[in-house]
C-alpha cells in the first residue's frame, strides 16, 4: 500500500491505496497507527503531531469569552475565511491559510507576536491562544469603528433575543422559559468580551449585564 494524503482533520488520518495485485486499485481511509507499511515521511509526521498536541495543550485554557473575543474580531476583518478558529477542533487554536496574502492585506507583522508554539502546517500558519487574541487586537486596532459598531449590533441582537424569550415566559409559555435563561450566559460572555475589546481601544467602557 501506499499512502495518498493525509486528512486535515484531527486526529489524522491516511487516505491509503493498494498496490498489492489481489487489491490493486482499492483505496480507503485508515488511522495512522494502523499503518503496518513503510512511510517515509513518519518522522515529519511525528514532529508535526507534536506540535499540534503542544498547540492545542497550551491554549486548552481558551475560555468562552475568549472565542467571542476572536470570532467577533476575525468576522469583521476575515471576508476571505483565511482564519479558522478552533483549527483541528482544538479550542484556541486558529489557522491562517495563507499567511502572506493575510499579512499583505491586513499589514500583519507575524514576527512581531508569534510565539514558540506557532508552527506551519501544510502551508497554514498555526497560532496558538495568546498569538490568536493578539491578532484579534492588532485586527480591532486597524479599524476600531468598525469592531465597534460590529460589537453594539451584537450586543443588541443578543439582549433582544433574550428579553424576546423572557416575555414569552412570563406569558406563560413556559416551553420559552429555559431558553431564555440559557440565553443569559452568552449575554455576559458577550459583555466581558466587549469588555475586553473596548479595553485594547481605550473606548468607553461596555455598559454591564447587571445594569441592563
Amino acid at each position: 500500500m501506499r499512502v495518498v494524503k493525509l486528512g486535515i482533520k484531527h486526529p489524522h488520518r491516511a487516505y491509503i491505496a493498494f498496490v498489492a495485485i489481489e487489491e490493486e486499485g482499492e483505496e480507503t481511509w485508515a488511522p495512522i497507527g494502523r499503518l503496518k507499511c513503510p512511510w517515509g515521511d513518519l518522522a515529519r509526521f511525528q514532529e508535526t503531531e507534536a506540535k499540534w498536541e503542544a498547540i492545542a495543550s497550551a491554549s486548552a485554557r481558551a475560555s468562552d469569552v475568549d472565542a467571542e473575543v476572536v470570532e467577533l474580531t476575525f468576522g469583521c476583518f476575515d471576508k476571505t475565511n483565511s482564519l479558522n478558529y478552533w483549527a483541528g477542533n482544538y479550542a484556541g487554536v486558529t489557522a491562517v491559510s495563507d499567511p502572506e496574502a493575510f499579512r499583505k492585506l491586513h499589514s500583519i507583522r507575524w514576527e512581531e507576536f508569534v510565539d514558540s508554539l506557532c508552527f506551519e502546517d501544510d502551508g497554514e500558519l498555526i497560532l496558538s491562544l495568546d498569538a490568536s487574541m493578539e491578532l484579534a487586537r492588532r485586527l480591532a486596532m486597524n479599524d476600531p469603528s468598525k469592531v465597534q459598531s460590529e460589537l453594539a449590533k451584537v450586543l443588541n441582537e443578543a439582549r433582544e433575543e433574550h428579553f424576546e424569550l423572557v416575555s414569552l415566559g412570563r406569558l406563560g409559555k413556559k416551553r420559552w422559559t429555559i431558553s431564555g435563561s440559557s440565553t443569559r450566559p452568552r449575554i455576559e460572555d458577550l459583555t466581558e468580551a466587549a469588555a475586553i475589546i473596548e479595553g485594547w481601544l481605550g473606548a468607553a467602557k461596555v455598559q454591564e449585564w447587571n445594569e441592563i
